[in-house]
């Protein structure tokens, strides 16, 4: 009863489970392999970040004390020339850790001088490697801004050999202008751009040709420009006048910092002699002018379209905004405005052939009327002595009493008077009265005015019939001259009254009656 009493109590037992199968038992824990073979790519990862830390830094403290090496020669230089150098602090300011920039003003003959000392990048393993590669020495350039109305205006480089190809083609300034000059003066690993030998000699004998004659110059590199090194893409361009120069650095030594020094004081007294010393010929003065003036004319063209095409756009606007008011008007008002545009368009007309006349009056009298009064005699005629040579307007060469002898002067109001009378009974011909018209109208004036009529005859309708087709004649032409003041007043009032006769002495169509 109590082993009853006791299973009651505690309950049944429970069978003892059976052992789980092998294969569900937890795997127990293995020891981490930490040898060199499993973790070699996070090792050289870890060891080449350490390594360009540590060239970071050596790198950086390598060029700074290079920078100020190259520091102490470059400052002295630059306030032995200009006024101001830098902040007042340091010459040399940081643009990078092998980057440094100075700028300077106060001198005569520029404005500024700005420099860029270019080390190499010691601290980016990369772009050491690629300088290394690449031979890219350390050295300083420097730009001096030239006074324009000091200066005369030039294209002169001297160029690396290897690069002349390159700078040739690149530069807008050099292709346009300069073309290569013997260099027998220079190193054979530089190579002289330049727009005129005048130019050239002068430079060379200033010093220059003694410095590049040394194949271990450090300057490489002179450009003396007034023009833009690139291409301008509109009229308004900056025209300055710039002389660039590069310097190689050689490795640190007082011998060659000394020598650094000195090319650097060369750079500056080439300045004062650009500015001062250079005494150049009239006519290579001329010649640099015209070249400049041919080269431009692209952009004197582009000024102008872009002035027309603004006047047009104006006027097409105007026009369309009157329009449209037009087009809100009751009938009545615009038959008024229709019948005013009109008038006013045929005035416009009207304003271009008087334009045309004044051109064919101007090339007549010039061409006939002018030849007869000088004593020059008109070509195809007959004379006493026999034909004589003509030039190529038809006027002959031989000076001698003329078909008018030397006639009477006129003033300038006179001329003014006798264009605009003409010009109104042209215009109401229609420009259109023939041979005998307008030659025996003019030719009337002439004779008044000391029997010139006969240089002038009918040549001016034939003028006037051909004065579209040369509208771009001339009349300030070489052997053309204008009419003389001097006296009379007949002429004036017979033109204004529309009546004159022409008695054409030695041209034939020259006779007519208005």
């Amino acid at each position: 009863a109590a082993a009853d009493e006791l299973d009651e109590v505690v309950g049944e037992i429970p069978a003892p489970a059976a052992e789980a199968p092998a294969a569900a038992r937890p795997a127990q824990f293995e020891p981490v392999d930490l040898s060199f073979a499993n973790y070699k790519t996070e090792v050289m990862l870890v060891v080449l970040a350490v390594g360009l830390v540590a060239n970071y830094f050596y790198g950086s403290r390598t060029n700074a004390a290079l920078s100020r090496a190259w520091e102490k020669p470059v400052a002295e230089v630059l306030r032995e020339n200009f006024s101001v150098v830098g902040d007042g602090a340091r010459v040399l300011e940081w643009d990078s850790a092998a980057d440094m920039l100075f700028y300077a003003s106060g001198r005569r003959h520029c404005k500024f001088a700005q420099g860029h000392l270019m080390l190499k990048a010691r601290q980016d393993a990369l772009a050491l490697l690629n300088d290394l590669a690449a031979n890219n020495q350390e050295k300083l350039e420097i730009e001096v801004a030239l006074n324009d109305d000091e200066a005369n205006g030039f294209v002169f480089a001297v160029v690396p050999r290897k690069r002349s190809k390159a700078i040739s083609r690149d530069r807008y300034d050099i292709a346009t202008f300069a073309k290569a000059a013997g260099g027998d003066a220079v190193s054979p690993k530089l190579v002289i751009l330049s727009e005129s030998a005048d130019v050239t000699s002068q430079l060379l004998d200033s010093g220059l040709g003694d410095l590049l004659a040394d194949p271990d110059a450090l300057l490489e590199e002179l450009v003396i420009s007034d023009s833009p090194a690139e291409k301008p893409e509109s009229h308004d361009f900056k025209r300055e006048k710039k002389l660039a120069a590069v310097i190689r650095l050689p490795p640190v030594s007082d011998a060659n910092v000394q020598r650094f020094r000195e090319t650097l004081a060369f750079v500056f007294y080439l300045v004062d002699f650009v500015c001062d010393g250079m005494a150049l010929r009239p006519e290579t003065v001329r010649k640099l002018s015209k070249a400049r003036e041919d080269a431009f004319k692209e952009f004197a063209r582009m000024a102008e379209q872009e002035k027309q095409d603004a006047l047009a756009k104006t006027l097409a606007e105007k026009r369309r905004i009157e329009l449209e008011e037009v087009s809100k008007m009751s009938p009545e008002q615009r038959r008024k405005w229709e019948e005013k545009d009109r008038k006013r368009q045929l005035k416009k007309e009207q304003g271009k052939r008087i334009r045309r006349v004044r051109k064919a009056l101007n090339r007549a009298i010039l061409t006939g009327a002018m030849a007869g009064r000088r004593g020059r005699k008109p070509a195809g005629n007959a004379y006493a002595n026999g034909d004589e040579p003509a030039d190529s307007r038809g006027v002959s060469v031989t000076e001698s009493d003329g078909c008018g002898g030397e006639g009477r002067k006129i003033s300038a109001q006179e001329e003014a008077d006798l264009s605009s009378a003409l010009i109104a009974k042209l215009l109401a011909e229609d420009c259109g009265g023939g041979s005998g018209g307008g030659g025996g109208y003019y030719g009337s004036y002439y004779d008044d005015y000391g029997n010139g009529a006969g240089a002038f005859g009918g040549g001016y309708d034939d003028a006037v019939s051909g004065s579209e087709a040369d509208d771009d004649w001339d009349p300030s032409r070489k052997r053309q001259r204008a009419p003389r003041p001097g006296r009379g007043r007949k002429a004036a009032a017979a033109a204004a009254s529309g009546s004159g006769s022409g008695s054409g002495a030695a041209h034939s169509s020259g006779s007519g009656s208005d």
